[in-house]
């Protein structure tokens, strides 16, 4: 072993012994509790070690109230005849229709949404 300066050498050797002690001392420890017999109790000792009892009469049960009389089912409706499937409608579309382009567009046409069919000359 390798000189250790500020007398750490017998600090660590008293550890290393205090283990190696502790080592042996729990080796011990072991080889007496397995030599003892088994402190738990098995199922069949317990019942080996137990005096046996008589055995109880049954308790007749305690008598149960009537339920509740079964209600009557509601009358059931006649069922309204199948409608036949309607034909799948495409769906329209959610954006809004394209705007031509603008070298289509004559300026001398204005769109008048109010419902008034003249054209709009007011510059």
């Amino acid at each position: 072993m390798r000189r250790m300066q500020n007398g750490s050498k017998p600090l660590i050797q008293m550890v290393y012994e205090a283990c190696m002690t502790a080592k042996a001392r729990s080796s011990v420890e072991l080889a007496e509790r397995l030599s003892l017999p088994e402190r738990i109790p098995t199922p069949t000792a317990l019942r080996l070690a137990e005096p046996e009892r008589p055995a109880e009469p049954e308790k007749p049960a305690e008598p149960t109230r009537p339920s509740e009389p079964e209600r009557p089912a509601e009358p059931t409706r006649p069922s309204e005849p199948e409608r036949p499937a309607e034909p799948e409608r495409p769906a329209e579309s959610e954006r809004p229709a394209e705007r031509p382009p603008l070298e289509m567009v004559d300026p001398s046409v204005s769109v008048n949404r109010g419902g008034d069919s003249t054209p709009d000359h007011s510059l």
